[in-house]
This record gives C-alpha cells, structure tokens and sequence, in this order.
C-alpha cells in the first residue's frame, strides 16, 4: 500500500485525498451512507454538528478500510481484559479508538457531574468487577452506536477543556483542531496539540518519514469543505 500512495500522491499536486485513498476512501463514504441513520440519531440527541463529527473521524475511517485485515485482535483482546491497558491498548472498530480513549473519557465525566449528566451511560456498566467491564469496554467499542456516543463525548470534552481557544477560531480552522486533538489526544496540552498538528504522519504513524504520508486535520477539513458544497 505503501508504493500505491506515493505514486498516487506523486500525480497530486492538489492533494485530491479521495484519489490518493481510491477504495479506502470510498468505502469510508459508504459507511456513511449506510450509518447515515444513527449518525443523524446521535448528533442530533447530544445536539452536535454531524457533518463535523463525520469529518473528525474520516481519516479513522480511511486507515480501518487500509488495516482492518492485517492485525488480529483477539490475543490483544484478553491481554487488556484480563491485565488493561498496561498489558494491551490498541486500536479498535471503524473510529479506531483504543481502550485507554475510553477509560479518560469516563475519568474526566467522573470529575464533571455536570457532564457525566450529559453521558449518563458512558461510566455505567452491567458489572463491577474491572476485568468485567474491560469486556463490556470492547464490546461497546465494536459497536457503531457507542463509538458515537464515545465522540459525541469527546466532542463536547475537547471542546470545554480548549474553549478559549476554540472561541478564536472561525468553523473551518474549529473542524482542523478537534480533528488533530483527536488523532492526538484529548489529554495532551494546547502546546503539544498545536506541534503535532501539521505532522505529515497518516496513515502509518510518526516513526514512517513524513514525505510518504499526510497530515490528519488536513484530510478531516478537506472532507468536511466537499460536505458544504
């Protein structure tokens, strides 16, 4: 996949992301359509913008087409039930979220009623034992639904913890940050977020040169700009 990219990006001069992804990229677009239902369900229970939502998650999408059958989970799996994410964090469902993504979402509702109000269900589990929620974790995260209420919350997490400098920014220059604090992380500072952002590191990650690949945020505003037209 690696040779496809560059030679497609070598006849891009524009970067046209739904040329340089080909398939993987439509088959994004076609989950979409085919989750349009539940998209529409949950943006509009959390009151959140879908199309930025969409936009936030795209690249995730893109890299689940690309890897989705070259890992197996299923040993990583039962290393995180039974030892967490010390033992095995990993990516996981079409968002690509990891376990660890989770479990700070839940500690930082736990730590706002008023937001752990909003996402009554997100801290609450079946079972009390922690190897049994680990299950219910990865259950929940192989689950379309869930993975939404997952960014809906995020959303609305990053977008309190950085409401200054959100509050800057006009909705384009908005979609670019909270999708680079998602392939990022939610728990980092304004700083970090701010020098990783235009890292070229999608899809394979920092420790690939960064001439073979592109950057995550660009990829996000580039889908949610062809949405407004």
């Amino acid at each position: 996949m690696l040779n496809y990219l560059l030679f497609i990006a070598a006849l891009c001069t524009d970067l046209n992301y739904p040329q340089i992804f080909g398939a993987d990229y439509q088959k994004a677009l076609d989950y979409y359509t085919h989750n349009q239902k539940v998209f529409q369900q949950k943006s509009d229970q959390y009151k959140l913008p879908e199309t930025e939502l969409k936009a936030i998650i795209l690249p995730e999408l893109i890299r689940h087409s690309s890897f989705k059958d070259f890992f197996e989970t299923s040993a990583l799996e039962l290393l995180y039930t039974s030892g967490g994410t010390d033992y095995a964090d990993f990516s996981i469902g079409h968002f690509q979220m990891k376990p660890s993504f989770v479990e700070k979402l839940e500690r930082a509702l736990e730590n706002d009623l008023h937001l752990k109000a909003r996402f009554p269900n997100i801290c609450t589990y079946a079972e009390v034992l922690s190897s049994q929620k680990r299950v219910e974790r990865l259950k929940r995260l192989k689950d379309t639904k869930w993975q939404l209420n997952y960014l809906c919350c995020f959303y609305v997490i990053a977008s309190e913890k950085f409401e200054e400098h959100i509050s800057k920014l006009n909705t384009d220059q908005r979609v670019a940050f909270l999708a680079a604090v998602y392939n990022i992380g939610f728990d980092k500072s304004l700083n970090h977020i701010h020098k990783w952002s235009k890292k070229a590191c999608f899809p394979f990650g920092a420790k690939y040169p960064e001439k073979n690949q592109f950057i995550y945020s660009d990829i996000a505003l580039d889908f949610y700009n062809s949405q407004k037209k």
